[in-house]
């Protein structure tokens, strides 16, 4: 280790010299904010913003640290001609003599190089790990089922049914799961949002209690060995009125032919297509606030998507989320959630739960 002299010997001996830096400019950004809550679309905190810091970084890092031992240092490098840009040479010019600052001026930035295709279609090792992922997820949908009815009677809020719910998957995963998955990320999360909330697609649990003749919607991400799956469902909590049983309607029928059609050659937007004209078909079209799914599998949300104007080229082993949904403002929501890969043929459905009969969305409460 460094003697105290010694390190002020060195510090001292830099009083006054010259220092070209040459090399990367860029902004370190800082965000400060409290977190609460879990994202429902992968295992990463949901932060709150308080506050952001902005501090030069890269050779401009290595200038102030220079600046600061009591040397002068000139710094040579390329900024862009924008806010980020103007934030680094203003926080420069303060302590530093700026030699050949260069503003780069770019009429499109091509930030796409193609790589990110190359994660387009997984492996067979892959899909083996979304497929483990989404029965987990379906896990945690059948716990609620089966338990739903004790729970939300006594009192229990949104947040406390998705803890609940989460941690008995999660125990089990961590007792299936062999030790090769130790250092690996493995994770549940989910969100539950019921009554009038449930007209949010992304809606945050709350400490609300769900109440009868409402619908509650949970949506479950799973990650095992790094690969995700997603597997969701909305649940009629008493009787279902006529209005709900044909929304229910539409809604597996949307999801069956998005299943049907995911095929190799399919473009992305068609298949988007075909789950709003059944919405159409159905008299919902005015209810739909989302796109029918996106790309999954090394992260929870990841290109391709199967939104508008997305006209990538299905390919097999291709694997996306199935994200039926009707949101009805200040009444209800209802959405479903399945996992599914692309084949030559027609896609194939890899989370189990929505197989089951309606019966199975029914939570009857007091």
């Amino acid at each position: 280790m460094i003697s105290r002299d010694k390190f002020k010997s060195i510090a001292d001996s830099f009083k006054d010299k010259q220092v070209l830096i040459i090399g990367d400019m860029m902004l370190d950004r800082y965000y400060y904010g409290q977190t609460n809550r879990m994202s429902p679309e992968a295992p990463v905190p949901i932060v709150d913003i308080d506050k952001i810091i902005d501090n030069p970084g890269g050779s401009s890092n290595v200038a102030l640290n220079v600046s600061m031992l009591g040397a002068k240092p000139i710094i040579s490098g390329i900024i862009g001609s924008d806010t980020y840009g103007k934030i680094i040479q203003d926080q420069l010019e303060k302590n530093i003599d700026i030699l050949n600052l260069v503003e780069t001026q770019f009429d499109t930035l091509l930030h796409n190089t193609g790589v990110e295709k190359f994660r387009f279609q997984k492996l067979d090792e892959e899909i083996n790990l979304i497929t483990l992922a989404a029965k987990y997820a379906d896990l945690t949908l059948e716990y609620l089922r089966d338990n739903g009815q004790d729970l939300i009677n006594n009192k229990l809020n949104e947040r406390e049914l998705v803890k609940i719910c989460t941690e008995y998957s999660k125990n089990q995963m961590l007792k299936d799961l062999p030790n090769d998955f130790d250092e690996t990320p493995c994770n549940v999360v989910a969100t539950i949002h019921s009554g009038p909330r449930g007209a949010l697609p992304h809606g945050k649990s709350l400490s609300r209690i769900p109440k009868s003749n409402e619908t509650l919607i949970c949506g479950v991400g799973a990650c095992v060995g790094g690969m995700y799956a997603e597997s969701g469902v909305t649940f009629i909590l008493g009787d279902p009125n006529k209005d709900q049983e044909n929304i229910m309607i539409a809604m597996q029928k949307a999801n069956d032919e998005v299943v049907r059609n995911l095929k190799e050659g399919q473009i992305c937007e068609e298949i988007n297509k075909i789950a709003f004209e059944i919405y159409h078909e159905f008299g919902l079209s005015e209810f739909i606030r989302h796109r029918i799914g996106h790309g999954m599998g090394f992260e929870g949300h990841e290109a391709p998507w199967l939104s508008p104007g997305d006209k990538t080229i299905l390919k097999n082993k291709m694997v996306f989320s199935n994200e039926p949904g009707i949101y009805r403002p200040n009444i209800d929501g209802y959405r479903t959630i399945s996992s599914m890969i692309v084949d030559s043929n027609e896609g194939i459905q890899i989370s189990n739960f929505l197989n089951k009969n309606f019966e199975n969305r029914i939570i009857n409460i007091r």
